[in-house]
């Protein structure tokens, strides 16, 4: 999947159009968000407000190795609030001073805590989480 945040990828429904070349698309739906043009890359951004979020459809992350990369600039003080969450089985939430990663399945819960997070608050970072079998790599700003 590779959603730009660009407006001329929303549609008139209201979905963000997956750019990933696949037979399979997972068009996001767009709840409750502000599109700005405070962008770090491309022409805009996402601006949550705290009862926004977008909904993919459902899909087996768990059972491939998969690579999560995306740019934070938060603004706000209120911790455990959701960046993504696929289905409650993968998530990674703001907890203000650290991001907390996550995976459900039905073998248990694994969290990781990621506190070497620098100032990032009103900064635009780039955070890439990489899981490839049982190991996890997390990437702050290419560090």
């Amino acid at each position: 999947m590779y959603y730009s945040f660009d407006q001329y990828t929303i549609n008139s429904n209201n979905e963000m159009i997956n750019l990933a070349e696949s037979t399979i698309k997972y068009n996001a739906q767009l709840n409750n968000v502000n599109i700005i043009s405070n962008s770090i890359i491309g022409t805009n951004a996402i601006e949550f407000n705290g009862k926004s979020f977008i909904n993919i459809k459902s899909f087996n992350l768990l059972s491939n190795n998969f690579t999560i990369s995306l740019w934070l600039n938060r603004s706000g003080t209120v911790a455990n609030r959701s960046i993504l969450n696929f289905n409650n089985n993968i998530y990674i939430q703001d907890m203000v001073s650290y991001i907390k990663l996550g995976v459900n399945s039905k073998y248990g819960s694994t969290t990781y805590d990621f506190y070497d997070m620098g100032n990032y608050k009103n900064n635009w970072c780039h955070f890439v989480w990489v899981s490839n079998g049982n190991t996890w790599t997390l990437y702050l700003n290419n560090k």
